[in-house]
């Protein structure tokens, strides 16, 4: 039947409401109530053109998407809007899309991302404003911890750079207040009360500061521990001022990158005793917690004390049970400064010797007046103004700087004695009788030929990465050097012969003649060569096992294949990477004792002997070549 005109009008508001329509309805709703009755009968017969899609609109609007059946807006379904065109509009006209442009929705949903990015604009902006001050503190508070001061100068530090004018530290009135009595306040503090909002210059800023920064540092370093292959562990105990016992680890890894070593701090944290068990377990609970298995320990450096170096009950012992690939090393400083302070324990004189270099030292700190007079002894004759130095049980060097000193002002030191001794001083008396002999002169110049040559190798052991191939050469140089002062006087004994005149028993200072105790000469001549031998020996025996495994690393230096002639070349270093795959190209296993019971601990290989060989002889070849 034929729809009226108010039917017409009805329809033609709900333009895109419906999922389909017919086109001869769509035509008439075009046409309107203006077609005569007569014409109908004509528009019937004729064929009804059918509406398609057309792809051009694809181009026209980024927004519309078409499956082959229906229309639909990409930016409406994204946003989750409800209206036709997210169900799919089926009525392929342009009036079609230009109402969809012209609705709310699609209004709202168009404007949504423009709003968005203008306020993040914004917000950028205001952040960016806001972290530069920020910025400004956390600067402060990384120079606070380089240079080691206390937290308690944050906010002085930022008043200061707020007096300076400094950019992006400008206070406000509030907050100049708030630092100015930060102090202040966080006496009064107890912890619970709250923080005042915006509050960044206070001492809680700072260890807020401070927290996140070693947060940060601590996931960098984890970081870099889990990617590393394996991970040496360097570790010591000590004790702290309240009497609690403390663990220091650090760990040097290998960036797979670059293959270079780093040494980085790990933790440094209470342990309830100094035991190797306590240490092993708090040791494997910190790494452990970083992501490091036990199996990927593979060394364990130490200062060599019992508890470290043990193989029962030591931490390297203990380890191996869980690691039998582990290498225990002894540093070679405190191993090297062991081989020293061993030989001289083992001579009563250099015992003496020692004792009186102390006993001089605290003579001269327990008063300043007697300093002044000995720098005024010290110009009168011209000498170096040097004060006396204090010999450390746990510095490598203190020995040799006090032994220094003693030399390079001894006649100043002699005749201040002398005129202490005068006074009635009594202590400057018996300083005297020790010092004023044949024998303590001579030792000082012996040992100003020794101690330089044991101090030598002191230094190249402190580098921060020693050069394992240069251990043994150095330590084989140090002993050759030593054996020269047995058989020969060295130059500060030869000028001793002509300082000291021992058939008169006179030392002949710069200034003057000084008489002097006498000893006889073979004693002299016995405490050296002593003291000689029995460092050589010290050395012999604690370095000897670095001819082994650890030595044998040295080899992957390959400094001498550009020397090597080819039959040398084929051979050259078959050895030290013999020794190396054998032991980390085969199954290791660590037998001990637990409840008197013989246990076993097995790690399997690392890597393939054979492997590895192949791949050393085509590596002497591509690095020469190259």
């Amino acid at each position: 039947p034929q729809e009226t005109p108010a039917e017409q009008s009805s329809d033609s508001s709900e333009v895109g409401t419906r999922n389909e329509r017919p086109e001869r309805e769509s035509d008439e709703e075009t046409s309107g109530s203006s077609v005569p009755a007569q014409d109908s009968e004509e528009v019937k017969s004729q064929p009804v053109p059918v509406r398609s899609f057309q792809k051009q609109w694809l181009v026209l609007h980024p927004w519309l998407r078409y499956d082959g059946q229906a229309m639909y807006c990409a930016t409406c379904v994204n946003a989750g809007c409800r209206n036709v065109f997210t169900t799919g509009c089926r009525n392929f006209k342009t009036s079609s899309l230009n109402d969809h442009i012209g609705g709310r929705d699609h209004k709202n949903t168009v404007n949504v991302p423009k709003d968005q990015e203008n306020q993040a604009k914004m917000e950028e902006i205001v952040l960016c404003e806001k972290s530069k001050g920020m910025i400004v503190r956390i600067k402060v508070m990384n120079w606070l911890v380089k240079e080691g001061l206390p937290i308690c100068k944050f906010t002085p530090m930022l008043k200061l750079l707020s007096d300076l004018n400094t950019p992006d530290i400008k206070l406000t009135e509030e907050e100049a207040t708030a630092a100015t009595d930060s102090d202040e306040e966080d006496s009064k503090r107890d912890g619970k009360t709250a923080r005042k909002p915006n509050d960044y210059k206070s001492r809680w800023t700072a260890i807020e500061l401070l927290s996140a920064m070693s947060d940060v540092a601590e996931e960098e370093v984890k970081e870099k521990l889990q990617a590393s292959p394996f991970v040496t562990v360097l570790t010591d105990e000590s004790t702290d001022i309240s009497q609690k016992k403390r663990l220091v680890i650090s760990a040097q890894i290998t960036d797979p990158a670059t293959a270079k070593p780093t040494t980085h701090f790990v933790t440094n944290v209470t342990i309830a005793a100094g035991t190797g068990r306590a240490i092993t377990a708090e040791l494997l609970q910190q790494m452990k917690s970083r992501g490091i298995m036990a199996d990927k320990i593979m060394g364990l450096g130490s200062d060599g004390a019992s508890v470290m170096t043990g193989k029962k009950e030591g931490v390297a012992g203990l380890l191996k049970r869980e690691n039998p690939h582990l290498l225990n090393v002894h540093c070679v400083a405190h191993r090297f400064n062991l081989c020293t302070s061993q030989a001289a324990d083992n001579i009563k004189y250099m015992n003496d010797y020692q004792k009186v270099l102390c006993d001089l030292f605290y003579y001269f700190k327990a008063s300043s007046t007697r300093c002044s007079k000995l720098e005024a002894v010290q110009e009168i004759l011209d000498s170096p103004q040097l004060k006396v130095k204090e010999v450390h049980g746990v510095r490598w060097l203190s020995f040799f700087q006090a032994l220094e000193t003693v030399y390079r002002i001894l006649e100043p030191l002699i005749t201040y004695l002398d005129d202490q001794a005068k006074q009635t001083d009594p202590k400057a008396a018996g300083l005297r009788s020790k010092i004023a002999t044949e024998k303590f002169v001579s030792m000082t110049y012996i040992l100003m030929d020794v101690i330089p040559i044991i101090g030598k190798l002191n230094l190249f052991f402190q580098k921060e990465n020693v050069d394992v191939a240069l251990i043994q050469v150095k330590v084989d140089h140090c002993i050759s050097d030593l054996e020269k002062l047995l058989e020969e006087d060295g130059f500060h004994q030869q000028k001793l012969n002509k300082d000291l005149d021992t058939d008169a028993h006179i030392y002949n200072g710069a200034n003057g003649q000084y008489p002097v105790t006498g000893c006889p000469a073979d004693q002299i001549t016995s405490t050296k060569t002593q003291f000689i031998q029995q460092l050589i020996q010290n050395i012999q025996s604690r370095f000897q096992e670095d001819c082994d495994l650890l030595a044998a690393f040295g080899v992957l230096g390959m400094r001498p294949l550009s020397v090597l002639s080819k039959a040398e070349l084929k051979t050259w270093g078959n050895k030290d990477i013999q020794r190396l795959t054998d032991h980390f190209g085969e199954e290791q296993v660590h037998e001990y004792m637990e409840d008197k019971v013989k246990m076993q601990a097995k790690s399997k290989p690392i890597l393939c002997a054979m492997s590895a060989q192949a791949e050393w002889v085509e590596l002497k070849e591509t690095v020469l070549a190259e």
